[in-house]
């Protein structure tokens, strides 16, 4: 049994806590638990047989009081005391920026424990570089996505003979201000196109809804992220030499995406070799093309990720 410590205590806390240990459905409400995510007929979020919960920090001790109710687990007084009844540790982050992950995950990377950082990885190229040299450093790993990566739409659209695809283009909320505000929507991009992005270039200057980027690719294939100005609610339009097709992904949605990562994380400690389900230049060149984004805004240039990366 794989003992994952729990950081926060935030929606996303919840959610990817009730796929590594059952919960009281009653206490799970209490805490701001989404059921309506996380239980339904076709495919509901059923706890993995190899992992609990055990143990939860918050800056907030009521709302760790009130996870543990949820999931029977033990509340500690200091953040690193979860190393000493830990396996692993989940930073659960819904949507704050990441600038203080490194500072969080290091300490537990150094005692061994690997950490799946919830999205983003850091709140800026730099940190994230820091915080992968600090796993590479210690030997423990640390894997970092958004559940878009893992959703039912790019499952389904990669079965499609759709041909050469080259173009896809990716519809959501947020904007490019931010890494962690525009990284569902850019990941929604991503799980279906992968890495190996060469440069983003902000192609409408707009703020919010109508906001665009282009990446291209460096085999010559194009990816667009554009914000609607609807939160929660993702699309995906993929062009091909023989066809083109579209899925989005409703809410409801997001628990196929949760499990997906949840089991990656775990798949992950079960490894032998404890090789991330995303190479670690795969998580960095989500940050920079994120960031590349954001700069091409500020400066109205395309953003080689090279010029970042160095």
């Amino acid at each position: 049994m794989i003992r994952i410590g729990m950081i926060n205590t935030c929606i996303h806390a919840y959610l990817y806590g009730s796929c590594f240990g059952p919960y009281d459905r009653y206490q799970f409400l209490l805490g701001g638990g989404q059921l309506d995510i996380v239980e339904s007929a076709s495919v509901p979020v059923i706890p993995f047989k190899d992992t609990c919960i055990s143990g939860v920090w918050d800056p907030d001790p009521n709302r760790a009081r009130q996870f543990a109710k949820a999931f029977g687990c033990q509340v500690v007084d200091r953040m690193l005391d979860l190393a000493d009844i830990s396996d692993a540790i989940f930073l659960a982050n819904t949507s704050g920026p990441g600038d203080d992950h490194v500072d969080i995950a290091v300490p537990f990377l150094e005692r061994g424990l690997p950490m799946n950082v919830d999205k983003p990885l850091a709140g800026s190229l730099d940190q994230a570089k820091q915080l992968v040299a600090a796993a590479q450093r210690t030997g423990t790993p640390v894997y970092s996505s958004s559940l878009l990566q893992y959703v039912k739409a790019t499952e389904e659209l990669q079965r499609l003979a759709l041909g050469d695809v080259r173009l896809a283009i990716a519809t959501g909320g947020g904007s490019v201000d931010r890494i962690v505000s525009g990284i569902h929507t850019f990941t929604t991009l991503n799980g279906f196109m992968g890495p190996g992005i060469e440069s983003a270039c902000l192609v409408n200057a707009a703020t919010g809804p109508g906001e665009m980027v282009r990446f291209l690719y460096t085999d010559g294939r194009v990816g667009i992220i554009q914000m609607n100005g609807v939160p929660g609610e993702f699309r995906l339009d993929v062009y091909g030499t023989k066809g083109i097709a579209w899925r989005q992904t409703p809410v409801p949605e997001y628990r196929y995406g949760a499990i997906g990562m949840a089991r990656a994380f775990v798949n992950m400690l079960a490894d032998p070799k404890r090789q991330p389900a995303l190479s670690y230049a795969h998580m960095l060149e989500i940050v920079a093309a994120l960031e590349a984004a954001r700069i091409s805004k500020q400066q109205g240039r395309p953003v080689p990720l090279a010029e970042l990366m160095a």
